[in-house]
């Protein structure tokens, strides 16, 4: 995800370069009638012969490509987006195969949390399937200064549940702490 941002975060910057860039270069051919401005040599190329074929479809690419950073953009900016987990996870029993929504799975998660770490309050959970084991990502408003211990406390409890649940493995549990009250503060 964080490549995506990255590509996403450049592409606005060189698109916002140029277009300041063209920017000035039209307000001053406006600005002032007595100055000239040459066209670059590629302009007359392509206004003489039938280079302009060429471009069309450099110009469809870009499009293409202006579309996908705008996805991605979306993609990122909107709440509610999943990046991942959302999926159906299959487990194999010995009675057949069992499926367990990732929601199920996130709400057990957010539940044991709240009632097993006083102090932590989740904000937000993913679990998605990893191969033949789990990882999640949660997003926590802590009240607690000792975070190395919350986190390893976490991983303990997420990973017993997860386990008992699922019979699958916690990978890796990923916490992203929002917000961190200090004592006293509303």
């Amino acid at each position: 995800m964080t490549a995506a941002r990255v590509a996403v975060a450049l592409a606005a910057v060189l698109g916002f370069i140029l277009c300041a860039a063209l920017m000035v270069r039209e307000a001053a051919l406006a600005g002032d009638g007595d100055i000239t401005w040459a066209s670059p040599r590629w302009y007359h190329d392509m206004a003489a012969t039938r280079v302009w074929e060429r471009a069309g479809v450099v110009g469809i690419i870009a499009l293409v490509v202006g579309v996908v950073c705008l996805a991605l953009a979306l993609r990122l900016a909107l709440p509610g987006a999943k990046p991942d987990g959302g999926q159906p996870l299959e487990l194999e029993c010995g009675n057949g195969p069992v499926t367990v929504r990732a929601e199920a799975l996130e709400t057990l998660v957010a539940t044991v949390v709240a009632r097993e770490l006083r102090g932590v309050a989740v904000t937000r959970v993913r679990v998605a399937r990893r191969g033949e084991s789990l990882a999640t990502r949660t997003r926590v408003t802590a009240s607690r200064p000792d975070l190395v211990d919350v986190h390893a406390r976490m991983r303990a409890i997420v990973g017993r549940e997860l386990t008992a649940a699922t019979g699958l493995e916690l990978e890796r549990l990923d916490l992203r702490v929002e917000r961190l009250v200090v004592e006293g503060e509303a």
